[in-house]
């Protein structure tokens, strides 16, 4: 088919779209989350309480102005643009035209976005509606659902259980695998990722490669409960009860047992609404900079502020160890480097459980916390006794970066630290500067100075026997 004849078969399907989308328009103009205010159905004072509270606050100065309407109906003309080109795209796609994926993929982001303005009731309603209409294929269907289950941190109480289930209840495995393979797919087109990258890409590859085996496998889930609270539903004289959940029930699940201790953390330092608990403790090392900061003096000091904790809260964290058949998977969220699973409790089997050391928390959280590094400013240890370190300066207003051989460095830094660990008054910003500048390495070409790739870490850790020593040398952090 040359190039003319393609362009007419193009234009007689979107003819065939929109004659098949137009008696659909009313509804979808309704169905708008702005439509209560864009009608003028619904007070500005009413519509705004259909705002999540986070959105809500951030506004707030503007409310009864007499200019968040305006916003608020051109919002509405754009929803309405935005979610008729999303089915016309997605029946597009279904007729063999695949040049427009990423225009149903803004179309779809757009939604997600404004939708995700909003309270948990409002969200619920949408996408209850929109689902009950069938116009979107199953995987963006299931996209739109557990985004705004992810991006939601209002879903305590009975409208978030609603939202909970309408958005992993009959989830189908294909749809799962073939969400994955789309993610996978995108991940790989990144030719140079930083660690968080790499780290996303592999942890997707890994939950897919369980879900086409076939074979049940285990997945872990981190929390706390209260000192004579019980993990398990039932002893084993009580049959099926035993392998059933009690406390710390949830839909979160991971098969990295490093993120499940990380929630174990989050449990015994954040309070349910997120904002931080008022338990917390200096620690020797808080004198030192970045630059001087081992990764063993963060354990350190996690260690004790999570030993801390959990004796002020009067709590045990769990790390318990399920087990789970494929089919029973109901979501992935792979994008924030978590290798996060959702599944309802009721699919899973409760293999065994352990009281968390404080050690063993500190450790994973450090370890989880090294899977989500962009960029140097996600770094928050940059000193080690062997390979090769890193210190950071502000000059003229701009920060810089040195690499330089920890054996060149180690001697004089370290009588720094100590100074610093003792308590001395020490100008460490010029001496290290200095001391770093007289050693500076360049990097290989092939390794960007800036940004945390797998490459670079192997870099820094292997000490490579030829090392192109430049004095001075020093690079400038992203304005």
């Amino acid at each position: 088919m040359n190039r003319k004849q393609l362009q007419k078969l193009k234009k007689s399907i979107y003819e065939k779209i929109n004659i098949e989308v137009l008696p659909l328009e009313d509804s979808l103009i309704k169905l708008s989350p702005f439509y209560p205010i864009a009608s003028g159905s619904e007070a500005e004072g009413d519509f705004f309480k259909r705002f999540n509270t986070l959105f809500a606050n951030s506004i707030q100065k503007y409310k009864n102005k007499g200019v968040l309407k305006d916003f608020w109906i051109k919002d509405h003309k754009q929803y309405v643009n935005y979610i008729i080109t999303l089915i016309k795209t997605e029946r597009a796609i279904e007729y063999g035209i695949d040049d427009i994926e990423g225009r149903r993929n803004e179309a779809l982001e757009y939604i997600n976005r404004k939708l995700c303005c909003f309270n948990t009731e409002v969200r619920y309603e949408f996408l209850k509606e929109l689902q009950q209409m069938e116009l979107l294929t199953k995987i963006s269907m299931t996209r739109l659902k557990h985004t705004n289950y992810y991006q939601n941190e209002e879903l305590k109480g009975e409208a978030g259980l609603k939202l909970s289930k309408l958005c992993f209840e009959n989830v189908e495995y294909g749809t799962i695998v073939d969400m994955l393979d789309e993610d996978i797919e995108k991940f790989s087109k990144v030719s140079d990722p930083t660690i968080k990258e790499h780290f996303t890409r592999t942890d997707a590859e890994k939950i897919r490669e369980l879900l086409i085996a076939g074979k049940p496998f285990y997945v872990y889930r981190g929390f706390v409960v209260d000192e004579n609270e019980y993990v398990r539903a039932g002893k084993k004289v009580d049959g099926d009860d035993y392998y059933k959940q009690n406390a710390g029930i949830g839909i979160s699940y991971s098969i990295d047992r490093d993120v499940a201790l990380y929630f174990c953390y989050y449990g015994l330092s954040f309070n349910e609404d997120g904002t931080d608990n008022e338990y917390t403790k200096s620690h020797i090392t808080d004198r030192l900079p970045d630059s001087l900061t081992t990764r063993q003096d963060r354990i350190d000091k996690d260690r004790d502020l999570i030993s801390m904790r959990r004796n002020a809260l009067k709590k045990k964290p769990i790390l318990c160890k399920f087990l789970v058949e494929p089919e029973q998977i109901a979501g992935t969220h792979t994008k924030r480097s978590e290798a996060e699973l959702n599944i309802l409790p009721e699919d899973l089997k409760v293999i065994d459980y352990k009281i968390a050391t404080s050690i063993e928390i500190a450790e994973a959280l450090n370890n989880y916390t090294t899977k989500s590094w962009d960029d140097l400013n996600d770094v928050p240890y940059l000193y080690r006794a062997n390979g090769v370190v890193i210190t950071a300066f502000i000059e003229n207003g701009r920060k810089y970066y040195v690499y330089a051989d920890a054996d060149d460095v180690n001697e004089k830094a370290n009588a720094i630290r100590n100074k610093m660990l003792n308590g001395e008054i020490v100008d460490w910003h010029t001496e290290m500067k200095n001391i770093y500048l007289d050693n500076a390495l360049q990097l290989p070409k092939d390794i960007e100075p800036l940004k945390t790739t797998p490459r670079w870490l192997e870099w820094l850790m292997r000490k490579p026997e030829r090392m192109l020593r430049s004095k001075g040398q020093k690079y400038l952090a992203a304005n």
